[in-house]
């Protein structure tokens, strides 16, 4: 889990689920275009200050939008509340969550496993197409000497698809599924201080100094 970084650090929108499974036989194993799009996996974190007479019911509060947006809570304490939520819904669940308490701190990191995905996709291709030529030579065995020999590889090459169809799976779950995990701490005069405002917002501007100005600024001199 990432560290907590100042506020304003930027956030990343959730980045396309993973495609559907094969039926039959290559059940849990991707589709041939399952790689089409890049997999990422989110993993934000969030500090907010709330009164400590508030915890309880922030927590609550939390767990109902996870609800809310097709996800689920992993873990929980009095403190701390990690949820799971859809990733096409993970900016909008950032936001809700945020406004739960004063944000302290936010940090979001994500990892693309769309290189190891495709991997592994090819890999399970070929463990597939080996099973088949085993099972093949298999029928066609002279001896119970070659019947043992080819059992034995047969077995070695169904464990490894085993494996890889179900870090496939893994792989996709996380994908498919940002994990948040929120922290409150007290709210008191000097925990509030220590709230750093957020950066300006600029616009980029022909001119040099109007853009570094920022846009609320423009606006003000509009009036």
């Amino acid at each position: 889990m990432p560290g907590a970084s100042p506020r304003g650090a930027n956030d990343q929108a959730a980045g396309p689920s993973s495609k559907g499974k094969r039926d039959g036989a290559d059940k849990g194993a991707p589709s041939d275009d399952a790689s089409s799009a890049p997999l990422l996996v989110y993993v934000a974190t969030l500090a907010l200050l709330v009164e400590p007479t508030t915890y309880e019911s922030t927590i609550d509060r939390a767990i109902e939008l996870a609800s809310q947006f097709g996800g689920y809570v992993s873990n929980h304490n009095d403190r701390t509340v990690t949820v799971r939520i859809p990733s096409n819904r993970f900016r909008d669940a950032m936001r809700e969550l945020e406004k739960l308490g004063a944000l302290l701190s936010r940090a979001v990191q994500a990892e693309d496993i769309t290189e190891e995905f495709h991997d592994l996709d090819v890999r399970l291709k070929t463990l597939q197409a080996t099973r088949k030529r085993l099972e093949e030579l298999l029928q066609k065995a002279a001896n119970i000497h070659e019947v043992l020999e080819v059992e034995e590889q047969l077995a070695r090459v169904t464990g490894e698809i085993d494996r890889s169809e179900g870090r496939l799976r893994f792989l996709q779950s996380h994908a498919s599924l940002s994990t948040i995990t929120v922290t409150l701490a007290p709210k008191t005069p000097a925990s509030l201080t220590s709230l750093a405002p957020l950066p300006p917002r600029t616009v980029p501007l022909p001119i040099g100094w109007f853009s570094s100005l920022g846009i609320h600024r423009l606006l003000e001199l509009s009036r």
